[in-house]
């Protein structure tokens, strides 16, 4: 109650997200960055909950901020693919698929999405985002 600890909230953010509560998570990782703009993860997990609300611009904006404060952070790399290969943008989403690779090469989400990618059947054709 009343705290100013950026966790508190990206915390109670990641419990909202994992309940479906989109919009709570994303009022409070908005809040985990505004008391800590430096951190990536916030941005990062609130990328993933503006996906979930099909708003790709956000998302974008998001997860390429979590690369800016975090170079090194995979899973941010491997979403920024997601939302530009939803986008039909192969070319970012394999050169963002690859980073994370680069960083993390067990990623899934990045082999996954190369494999589509590479198969010709990208998430534009599926249902993803679920």
């Amino acid at each position: 109650m009343n705290t100013t600890d950026p966790r508190a909230y990206h915390n109670r953010g990641l419990i909202y997200q994992s309940q479906g509560r989109y919009r709570f998570s994303i009022d409070d990782f908005s809040t985990a960055i505004g008391l800590n703009n430096k951190a990536p993860e916030p941005y990062n997990a609130r990328g993933i909950s503006y996906l979930a609300v099909n708003d790709s611009a956000n998302a974008l904006d998001d997860f390429t901020t979590a690369v800016a404060r975090d170079e090194n952070f995979a899973q941010a790399w491997a979403n920024q693919g997601l939302v530009y290969e939803q986008r039909g943008n192969l070319n970012k989403a394999r050169a963002s698929y690859n980073r994370a690779l680069g960083k993390q090469s067990g990623n899934a989400t990045a082999r996954e999405g190369l494999r589509r990618i590479n198969s010709g059947r990208t998430i534009q054709q599926q249902s993803a985002f679920q």
